[in-house]
């Protein structure tokens, strides 16, 4: 049974594996391997210290996936936007815990004041496209050859999705 929760101290040398793996399969992120374990004990730290939404999917035993948005704090006139990132281990996709990360990610950042997300996905990751589709996010530009990996160049497209301001602004 898959749980979606905000992550914990205890997850990190997990998430860190899983951040890992992701990296490795050199598709869908933009470095090659996990920063060093203790570069990312103090990135969880950090965020849980400022109640960033960073969830884990876990399956009772490790982190199978996570989906965090990252506030936009270096400029005071985007304190509404946030910055999206997830991923979700080879072995356990397509089985809707991408769906159920964002879903939760997203109810979160509406909650929280945050109107505007935004996003970077590869050109090739079709089937995340697909997904952020299905939640609201549209194409908002389009970076030709922005990615360079050992065997090829990948263009990124730029995805957001702006929520209705609960100020009515």
């Amino acid at each position: 049974m898959i749980s979606i929760r905000q992550i914990q101290e205890s997850d990190i040398e997990s998430y860190h594996a899983a951040v890992d793996t992701i990296c490795r399969e050199q598709r869908y992120l933009a470095l090659f391997e996990a920063p060093p374990l203790e570069e990312t004990r103090k990135f969880v730290l950090g965020n849980i210290k400022d109640e960033t939404i960073q969830l884990v999917a876990h399956d009772g035993e490790r982190v199978v996936g996570w989906c965090d948005i990252s506030r936009v704090t270096h400029r005071p006139i985007y304190p509404h936007v946030g910055t999206l990132g997830m991923g979700v281990l080879p072995d356990l996709r397509g089985k809707n815990i991408g769906k159920m990360l964002l879903i939760e990610a997203l109810t979160r950042a509406s909650e929280s004041g945050l109107t505007r997300i935004e996003l970077v996905v590869l050109g090739s990751n079709e089937t995340a496209q697909a997904l952020y589709k299905k939640y609201g996010f549209e194409y908002e530009g389009k970076k030709v050859k922005s990615a360079k990996f050992p065997d090829r160049y990948e263009d990124e497209y730029l995805m957001v999705r702006v929520f209705d301001d609960p100020s009515g602004e």
